[in-house]
This record gives structure tokens, sequence and C-alpha cells, in this order.
């Protein structure tokens, strides 16, 4: 079982320059438009986060 420690351990190498982002507020307005379904087919495994009782986080 992963701890929390760990798991920010492998995330530290990352850095993120926000400024060629480009900020758009969230709103019903602009999210889910449109009537496409997400499915599992719509996302890419890239591997097991953890293992539980009822089954894992991918």
């Amino acid at each position: 079982q992963a701890q929390l420690s760990d798991i920010m351990d492998q995330c530290s190498g990352f850095e993120f320059n926000m400024d060629d982002c480009e900020k758009i507020e969230i709103s019903e307005d602009n999210v889910n438009q449109g009537t496409e379904s997400i499915r599992p087919e719509c996302f890419e495994l890239l591997r097991v986060l953890g293992k539980g009782g009822y089954g894992k986080v991918l």
C-alpha cells in the first residue's frame, strides 16, 4: 500500500508553467456539451494506482 509521501515523491519531478495556459471558467455552458457518452473505451489505462477489496484504481 503506497503512502502519501511515496506518491508525492513520484510527482515531485513535474513542473507546471501556467504562463502559456488559457484560463476558462467552468460552467454548465461549456462542460459536457453535446450528447457524446463517456465510456471506458474513452480512456487510456496507464497503470494500477491501487488495489482494494472492491477493485482496482487505474
